[in-house]
């Protein structure tokens, strides 16, 4: 079992059960902005072999000290999401949560699975073994759900999120180095 402290523990189960932005809450805990750097999308067929989905894979960096915080892969239905969150998801240059959030975009995030998983069980969307860009601890935090816009029982995007557990532990304790409390 991974070793952390009671609040490590606390920050990590927060980050895996919001239904809120998650990238709010991994800039409160590296304590600077993260920005989005798409590695990969394209085109693929859904499930029902007829309509054309958006496969996008990216990473949460951090702007000041240029590290990896996260990593996504996104599944994204164009006839499922608002069209200015589909033409910002084109262009490659903005997060899918920072779109909805900047232009005040209704939606529902439903958590589908969270937790820790082991680097022999790191898989993609549809199972399949992946492999993160950045290393890997004993096991990492994730979090698996689907976004859903206006009143729509269609999913717009469905979102698997692998956390850094080095880099975040890494500001975490430099922050906390020479704090003292009352």
């Amino acid at each position: 079992m991974y070793k952390e402290n009671n609040l490590e523990k606390l920050l990590y189960e927060v980050l895996m059960v919001t239904d809120g932005r998650t990238t709010d809450i991994l800039e409160v805990i590296v304590g600077e902005k993260v920005s989005l750097k798409v590695f990969k999308q394209k085109n693929i067929r859904s499930v029902n072999g007829y309509d054309e989905n958006i496969l996008r894979e990216s990473l949460l960096i951090s702007e000041n000290s240029n590290r990896v915080i996260s990593q996504n892969i996104s599944i994204i239905n164009p006839s499922a999401i608002p069209i200015e969150l589909y033409n910002d998801i084109c262009r490659k240059d903005t997060g899918i949560g920072s779109t909805i959030k900047e232009k005040n975009i209704l939606s529902k995030r439903k958590i589908l699975n969270f937790g820790w998983r082991k680097a022999d069980e790191i898989s993609d969307i549809f199972n399949n073994p992946y492999f993160l860009k950045f290393e890997i601890n004993a096991i990492l935090p994730f979090k698996e759900y689907k976004i859903y816009f206006d009143s729509s029982n269609n999913c717009g995007i469905h979102i698997l999120e692998y956390f850094n557990v080095r880099q975040i532990n890494l500001n975490y304790q430099n922050d906390m180095i020479g704090e003292t409390y009352a």
